[in-house]
């Protein structure tokens, strides 16, 4: 039978609940002003290394991706125990690591799931650690950083007890500031560079910091970790400014993929898309130059040839043509046909009679 954590595992004065499933327990805190919810886990207990296992990679799943677990030797996976502390801010996510001796790994099979696309920004606190992807090696000493991720295959190995501090960070989120940052894996960046100094000094303090704070200064307080983690790894010699050619090519897919996927919004903007990607509007301008369309007329593009798409099919049968229009961003039913007309040289009803009944 398995052993719950005893309560004396984890702190915490303002915690609210513990939820207990096999080995590891859950607390969930509200502290702070800004009513952060800190969700604390632990392994620990007398069971079969097994069983502890088990319940370690089921919980790195929920909150990070699947991994596998790779033996060290007998005693070691017994006496494995480890905890975890999680906080969000903004669309970052924080998590304090410890643990006794493992090692871990992301499979190729494993890589290929749908789960969470990250970059996983690791600052080793205490302890050593190792770091492998795409054939690099990180080798982490305190205050060292490695990203890594999740994405593809990586090992990681701590040969001792150890602590991190993990940002999860989404992986395109990233590699707009970052272009290229699929190929900085597993590249250390030493705590000893000045400017690492600076991000170890503001992901140490982190915790207090998200506690300490309402939810609009998350944001910044995010964006302030992002632009530090950026400017560390613009500055490893492995990172190499990508052709204009290449960025402008990039920016292009995502605005377009971005639009493709909002087209329902009536009030998808240019300056609303250039804020969603993180992007100024004139930078979002140059990524169209020379289109044969202009950000504003590839959004009324897409939306007609949806709209058409969605008048000739029969499962929409049932709609109206004003529900279709509304159903993929038109706000004015006349304004619709108008364009419709001039775009296809059809009245969207003449087109929806003609595609039904052939």
């Amino acid at each position: 039978m398995s052993k719950r954590c005893p309560g004396n595992v984890i702190s915490g004065s303002n915690s609210s609940q513990v939820f207990v499933t096999g080995l590891f327990c859950l607390l969930g805190g509200v502290t702070g002003k800004g009513g952060t919810v800190v969700k604390t886990y632990c392994i620990t207990g007398e069971d079969s290394a097994s069983a502890k296992i088990e319940e370690w990679l089921h919980l790195l799943g929920e909150l990070f991706v699947r991994l596998e677990y790779v033996p060290t030797d007998v005693s070691a996976d017994k006496e494995l125990a480890a905890q975890i502390e999680s906080r969000t801010f903004s669309d970052l996510y924080l998590h304090q690591v410890a643990s006794t001796r493992q090692s871990l790994m992301r499979t190729p099979q494993r890589a290929k799931d749908s789960e969470g696309e990250f970059f996983l920004v690791a600052m080793q606190v205490s302890g050593v650690g190792e770091v492998k992807q795409d054939g690099r090696r990180a080798a982490l000493a305190p205050g060292d950083f490695v990203i890594y991720d999740t994405t593809r295959a990586y090992n990681l190995d701590f040969s001792a007890k150890f602590q991190q501090l993990v940002v999860s960070v989404p992986r395109e989120h990233l590699k707009t500031h970052v272009p290229g940052a699929e190929n900085l894996t597993a590249c250390k960046i030493s705590g000893q560079r000045p400017v690492a100094r600076l991000l170890s000094t503001m992901v140490s303090g982190l915790p207090l910091a998200i506690d300490d704070s309402l939810p609009d200064t998350h944001t910044l307080v995010s964006k302030a970790v992002l632009d530090l983690i950026v400017a560390n790894l613009r500055s490893l010699p492995e990172f190499s400014e990508p052709s204009s050619t290449k960025l402008k090519r990039y920016n292009e897919k995502r605005i377009k993929s971005y639009v493709r996927e909002n087209l329902a919004d009536s009030g998808l903007t240019v300056a609303k898309i250039a804020e969603a990607l993180d992007m100024s509007v004139s930078s979002l301008y140059r990524a169209f130059e020379g289109q044969a369309a202009s950000v504003a007329e590839m959004i009324w593009q897409e939306r007609l040839t949806a709209a058409r798409t969605a008048l000739q099919d029969r499962s929409c049968a049932g709609k109206s043509i004003k529900e279709i229009a509304f159903d993929w961003g038109f706000s004015d039913p006349a304004h619709f046909s108008r364009a419709f007309r001039q775009h296809f040289g059809t009245t969207p009803r003449e087109f929806r009679t003609a595609a039904l009944l052939g």
